[in-house]
């Protein structure tokens, strides 16, 4: 099974979060993002050691925030992160993208164990019962390498910037990699 969020998925939104923020674009050295994406399919003796959806959207944000993987953005990747990961599963969120990032801040800073975000996932994100969102080009989904524009350096309009930044109340963008 190939992890429902890639490496290059998220480089991708990590260099668009980046420059909207004007932080440091790339990984840390050493970072092997694409093991880091696939920690959620790990198995023991051919049994998965995370069987439900949640649980595998929990480590790998979990997994992200510990490793640090890049150079800026961390937090902001790790929610693109998570709710991909979920609505890739077949779920959709009910809560707010702030409380999303409330949330994703409050395990990055030890305050939320890993099992009760899990939990919290639970709560907030609902089985889909009709088509994927994918199916449908209105609903929201990551940004990935086929959406960059190479000739104007950037993602196309749709990409949500100019919304205010949950994270930080003063930066101008979004932030979270996502289109309308």
């Amino acid at each position: 099974m190939e992890p429902l969020v890639t490496a290059d998925e998220l480089r991708v939104a990590q260099a668009e979060i980046a420059t909207q923020l004007g932080d440091p674009v790339g990984t840390r050295d050493g970072t092997d993002l694409d093991e880091i994406v696939r920690v959620p399919l790990r198995s023991t003796a051919g049994n998965a050691l995370y069987e439900v959806p949640t649980r595998r959207a929990s480590i790998l944000t979990r997994t992200l925030l510990l490793r640090r993987c890049f150079r800026s953005c961390n937090r902001r990747v790790a929610v693109v992160a998570a709710r991909s990961w979920m609505e890739r599963e077949g779920y959709y969120m009910i809560c707010s993208e702030e409380d999303l990032v409330s949330t994703v801040d409050a395990l990055a800073d030890l305050h939320l164990p890993e099992q009760r975000f899990t939990a919290w996932l639970s709560r907030n994100f609902r089985r889909l019962t009709g088509p994927h969102p994918g199916a449908d080009p209105g609903v929201r989904r990551i940004a990935s390498r086929a959406d960059w524009n190479p000739e104007k350096g950037s993602f196309p309009p749709k990409f949500l910037l100019g919304r205010p930044d949950p994270i930080n109340k003063k930066r101008k963008g979004f932030g979270l990699g996502f289109f309308e």
